[in-house]
């Protein structure tokens, strides 16, 4: 959870290699399902994280509101 939200994130590549987070979409796109069309070599070396921002994909999937979200919020 972050700020009181539950998020999807998506974990590829090897736990002993560097950590790379892939900030794509969002705030309202994620691209998590044809990412691997860029991240796939990179998980050769890095451990990839995908992660559906608020308001996108399976993170707003999670929170399902009626509030907009503000920049403050999505900063916070």
């Amino acid at each position: 959870q972050i700020g009181g939200l539950q998020q999807w994130i998506q974990i590829k590549g090897e736990a002993t290699q560097p950590l790379l987070l892939f900030l794509h979409g969002g705030p309202g796109n994620s691209m998590m399902a044809y990412a691997h069309k860029f991240t796939n070599q990179l998980e050769r070396e890095f451990l990839v994280v995908h992660w559906d921002q608020p308001e996108s994909g399976k993170t707003k999937k999670l929170n399902s509101t009626e509030r907009p979200l503000t920049v403050d919020q999505y900063v916070e």
